[in-house]
């Protein structure tokens, strides 16, 4: 029987709470979403931490949720995360099958980064398991080897996190919190597998952040992130133009960069009840600054990252603050040098980049909720 998940996808701009569930033929069945901006966060601070208690209660209100469950799966911002990798192998006296007990207890051997007590361990993925040291999967339990090695990656969470939103969460109803990497769901559950398994890079820009990850198979391997984000795109038009930042920020669905404008070209825009006209050139020539600082990031995160990633592979681009723009795309590919795709849920009225994460959230809860393994239970 299919049930219910509860999930809060926390970003740099906005909460969002959703309930539903992913059906076993793969269908989505939202019954409740709802999202809500609020102050944010900052260098892994909470901007108004005294605020969350009553922005958490208003985004869930808003749902018009009104369930019983105990049970609530949160979106972890990369400022509270960190990732490892370590390697495990096992070497059988004779040929064997490999069991779930051993591929577990593997993952296990291999946390051996947890003994910082200011974070926790929220995940446990493998990048690959090589059998008998030839053949490399991600599928190993029923196979049978004499040697098996699980090339593993390991998520953490800041403690002071976790106590906080176990705190914020525990006033509003919810007994248990299962903590989930925003960046490994949406990698793990919206890139295919076929792309994962040869490694693939994710970015993810929102209000006032960016975060940029590596996924290789099912395991998170580079995760960094930046103080940088599509409210920032707003607050350069805002302060170029001497505009309120909120016109600036609702101005984004008028820029389009894929124009060839001539010298009278104008935008219009209302702010303080006034309309107000600016030459396309100049605005354009704002947002283009502001792009370029996004793509030297990449770049720069592509030649520090120190994995293996092919000339034809793509960038896979999530979040709701560039993919608005028109023509951002196509400027950042220019820039990087190589294919971006945007990535979106297929999922009808949440097929859009600002819904990945929260939908990929959905999916992840219901596979837990489904799932047997018991890494899904400790670490999940």
């Amino acid at each position: 029987m299919d049930r219910n998940v509860v999930v809060l996808d926390i970003g740099s701009g906005k909460l969002t709470f959703a309930v539903g569930y992913k059906t076993s033929s793969g269908v989505f069945v939202i019954k409740n979403f709802a999202d809500l901006r609020y102050s944010g966060y900052y260098g892994s601070q909470f901007v108004e931490p005294e605020r969350l208690v009553d922005d958490v209660k208003e985004v869930i209100a808003k749902s018009g949720y009104d369930g019983k469950s105990d049970t609530v799966f949160v979106g972890v911002p990369s400022d509270f995360l960190r990732v490892e990798n370590n390697s495990t192998y096992s070497v059988f006296a004779k040929e064997k099958t490999i069991t779930r007990q051993i591929v577990d207890n593997m993952h296990r051997e291999g946390n051996i980064f947890n003994k910082d007590r200011r974070c926790v361990i929220i995940n446990s993925s493998a990048n690959d398991y090589v059998i008998d040291n030839v053949e490399s999967t991600l599928s190993p339990i029923g196979k049978r080897a004499t040697s098996l090695r699980a090339n593993l990656s390991y998520t953490y969470c800041l403690q002071d996190f976790v106590d906080k939103m176990d705190g914020v969460l525990g006033v509003c109803g919810f007994a248990k919190v299962n903590y989930v990497g925003g960046m490994h769901a949406i990698a793990g559950q919206l890139i295919p597998q076929s792309q994962r398994v040869k490694g693939a890079v994710l970015v993810d820009v929102g209000f006032v952040n960016a975060s940029f990850g590596y996924v290789k198979g099912e395991g998170l391997c580079y995760l960094s992130s930046i103080g940088v984000g599509g409210g920032n795109i707003a607050d350069d038009l805002a302060y170029a133009m001497g505009v309120e930042f909120d016109d600036a920020y609702d101005f984004f669905g008028k820029i389009n960069l894929n124009q060839d404008p001539d010298d009278d070209a104008v935008y219009t825009i209302m702010s303080g009840g006034e309309r107000l006209v600016f030459g396309v050139r100049d605005v354009n020539e704002i947002v283009y600054n502001r792009l370029k600082t996004f793509a030297d990031w990449i770049i720069g995160q592509l030649q520090v990252m120190d994995k293996p990633l092919s000339s034809d592979a793509p960038l896979y681009l999530t979040g709701g603050s560039l993919t608005s723009i028109r023509g951002a795309i196509g400027y950042l590919d220019k820039c990087i040098g190589r294919n971006i795709e945007v990535l979106t849920a297929d999922v009808p009225q949440y097929n859009q980049a600002k819904y990945s994460s929260t939908i990929a959230m959905l999916d992840v809860a219901s596979e837990i909720y489904n799932s047997q393994s018991i890494l899904k239970k400790i670490f999940g």
